[in-house]
C-alpha cells in the first residue's frame, strides 16, 4: 500500500486544497463519517456539512466543509463541496439557500462520469 495519496477538495469555483496525505476522514450524509487511506477502493458518497480532518505526514489539520461529494480513485480522494463553512468544529454551520439543488447537480454529473469511465474500460479492447 502506498504511504501517500492524493486529497482535493474543490468547489465549482476553485480549488481549496491538494495535497498528499496519509489519510482523511470525511462526514457523510447518513450521519457517520468515513476514513480513507491510501489502496482504498473506488466510491461515491454524499458529505454533510462538517468537519474534514487529514495528515499530510506535518500532522492532522482540518477544513470545515459545506455539503456535497466525495469521490475516491486509486490513489486520489476528491471531495467537491459547495464551500467552506465557519463556526466551532463542534457546531453545524447553515447550509445557504440552494445548497440542495448544488449538491444534487454535484452528484449527478460525479455519477454520470463515474458511470462513462466504466463503460469506457469495459468496452476498451483487450491487450
Amino acid at each position: 500500500m502506498p504511504p501517500y495519496m492524493t486529497l482535493v477538495v474543490a468547489t465549482p469555483e476553485t480549488k481549496l486544497l491538494e495535497a498528499n496525505v496519509q489519510w482523511a476522514q470525511v462526514p457523510l450524509s447518513d450521519g457517520g463519517s468515513i476514513g480513507i487511506f491510501p489502496g482504498h477502493g473506488p466510491l461515491v458518497a454524499e458529505t454533510s456539512p462538517g468537519v474534514m480532518r487529514y495528515d499530510d505526514g506535518t500532522g492532522v489539520n482540518s477544513l470545515r466543509l459545506r455539503a456535497g461529494v466525495l469521490r475516491v480513485e486509486v490513489g486520489r480522494a476528491t471531495v467537491y463541496t459547495t464551500g467552506l463553512s465557519e463556526g466551532a468544529d463542534s457546531e453545524v454551520a447553515a447550509e445557504p439557500e440552494g445548497t440542495d439543488e448544488t449538491v444534487h447537480r454535484l452528484v449527478t454529473t460525479l455519477l454520470r462520469s463515474s458511470l462513462d469511465s466504466v463503460k469506457a474500460s469495459r468496452d476498451k479492447p483487450a491487450g
